[in-house]
């Protein structure tokens, strides 16, 4: 069943930027953090439910310094599901009109020592042309404020959650004249996203 199970255990060293007050006993060494895979690899034969507790909960000689074992499980060959995706529907239902749909996606992902949320965001817009020179625009970024960020961090000496919320909601009315233009037919094509 092991052959079957694959879990990957990594000892990871945390990236730190040390000062000169820093001592250098506060930070692992490579050897250190060898000798901690190591010793992950054999509890997990031994008896892998209590040592992924151990791992989690930073005992049992798991958690030294600014070393931890995170382990991820790659059993059955599949890797994290991510949909990251941007989809942009345009729709001219007359000469001088045009709209714009703009769907974009970031989907969630787990990182070594947690996750990080999926950021949704959905923009609309809409344009018409009186003659070439004049033409009257109404838009709207973000219109679900679906920017928001979560970022969590679980570690055995650190568990931490941090929410970042920006309201980009935008909502745009105008109307735009060139000058110089000649008075024939112009595109009514124009980019919501800028």
């Amino acid at each position: 069943m092991l052959r079957k199970l694959v879990v990957g255990c990594a000892a990871i060293q945390m990236l730190a930027v040390t000062s000169l007050a820093a001592a250098p006993a506060d930070f692992g060494t490579a050897d250190e953090a060898k000798a901690m895979l190591e010793k992950a690899v054999v509890a997990v034969k031994e008896d892998k439910a209590k040592a992924l507790d151990m791992f989690n909960k930073g005992e049992g000689g798991f958690k030294d310094k600014d070393l931890y074992v995170w382990c991820a499980n790659v059993s059955d060959g599949t890797r994290q599901k991510v949909l990251d995706a941007a989809a942009r529907l345009d729709y001219r239902p007359t000469a001088r009109d045009s709209a714009r749909l703009t769907l974009t996606r970031n989907d969630s992902r787990l990182t070594p020592q947690g996750n990080i949320s999926a950021i949704n965001i959905v923009n609309v817009g809409y344009k018409h042309n009186f003659s070439a020179a004049l033409s009257a625009v109404a838009m709207v970024s973000d219109l679900f404020n679906g920017q928001k960020t979560r970022r969590v961090v679980s570690t055995p000496g650190l568990t931490q959650v941090y929410e970042r919320i920006t309201n980009g909601r935008v909502v745009f009315l105008g109307l735009n004249y060139a000058f110089g233009v000649e008075d024939k037919e112009s595109s009514p094509q124009f980019d919501y996203d800028s």
